[in-house]
């Protein structure tokens, strides 16, 4: 191994070094590499000294390491068979089956969401990182390609919501009455205000988060299921695809990983009452609010 340092005893490979330049490059940096170096040596010195403490053991350190590795599985595994998801023409006649009949009362919209939570009584400080996050998100997806379904992968990387974060943030078709779904209204309504596909709204400050939203498609309420175009069909053929694949996933999951459950120690674990919450704002960590949409299910862990 070709090592450019040793930090408290550890390596720290020339493989790494040229990985964050890469990294760095991609992002139109300017990556000068006895810089980087230094700034890999001080975050190295950081996580040595965080080491030290004991920190990478605490519950909450772990839990953050958990998502990073779950996400970067999902990225892998999931994601590269969802993109590769063929609807045929069975499918959307299935699909129209189920719809049959359903009328179309209200103006509908396609629309996807970027979230990021965050605690109301949040310093002004914390507010304007999770701000300029989403102000970078906003950027980016401004130069997204006109095919791109909603923020595309921006979403992995900007959204908090794990049921759409892998699916470009995508909330499928609403009915433009904010009353009938339990999102957050002020976002729904920025969104149903946005005219064009490809629009994206402002920042909104919702009740439990920041967001983002782009609007994908639009049609009129003149419509019924019945007549409506294909796309509604499809949509949803392309819905209970994914939701089999990852369904899928998680039972092959299961059936990879053995578990064993100490039925006994779990069931005296006491019920715990919500902490009050601190005074942050949360990104890139699990969420502790309902998601945006639930069109997955996870199965059972089982006891022993």
């Amino acid at each position: 191994m070709d090592v450019v340092a040793v930090v408290d005893g550890k390596p720290l490979p020339r493989s790494v070094l040229e990985a964050e330049l890469a990294r760095l490059s991609r992002h139109g940096r300017p990556a000068d590499p006895q810089k980087v170096l230094e700034d890999l040596i001080q975050r190295e010195r950081l996580v040595a000294r965080a080491v030290r403490l004991g920190l990478e053991q605490d519950p909450e350190a772990q839990r953050s390491i958990q998502t990073i590795l779950i996400t970067r599985l999902k990225e892998r595994e999931l994601e590269p068979k969802i993109r590769a998801l063929n609807i045929s023409d069975e499918d959307v006649q299935a699909a129209k089956h189920t719809l049959n009949g359903r009328k179309v009362l209200l103006p509908q919209v396609r629309l996807a969401a970027l979230r990021l939570q965050f605690n109301p009584k949040a310093s002004a400080a914390k507010m304007k990182e999770a701000e300029a996050r989403l102000e970078e998100a906003r950027a980016k997806a401004q130069a997204l390609a006109a095919e791109t379904v909603g923020f595309g992968r921006l979403a992995i990387d900007y959204s908090d919501d794990d049921t759409t974060r892998y699916r470009g943030g995508d909330l499928g078709w609403l009915e433009t009455d904010p009353s009938r779904y339990h999102f957050d209204e002020a976002m729904l309504k920025a969104g149903f205000g946005l005219k064009n596909a490809g629009e994206i709204s402002p920042i909104i400050h919702g009740k439990d988060g920041l967001y983002l939203v782009r609007a994908i498609d639009r049609r009129e309420a003149a419509a019924t299921a019945s007549n409506a175009a294909d796309d509604l069909a499809r949509h949803r053929a392309t819905i209970e695809k994914r939701r089999a694949l990852e369904n899928a996933f998680a039972e092959e999951t299961r059936q990879l990983i053995p578990v064993t459950v100490n039925s006994a120690a779990a069931e005296k674990l006491a019920v715990h009452q919500p902490a009050p919450p601190s005074d942050d704002v949360v990104t890139g960590s699990p969420l502790s609010s309902p998601p945006i949409a639930d069109l997955s299910s996870a199965p059972p862990v089982r006891s022993n």
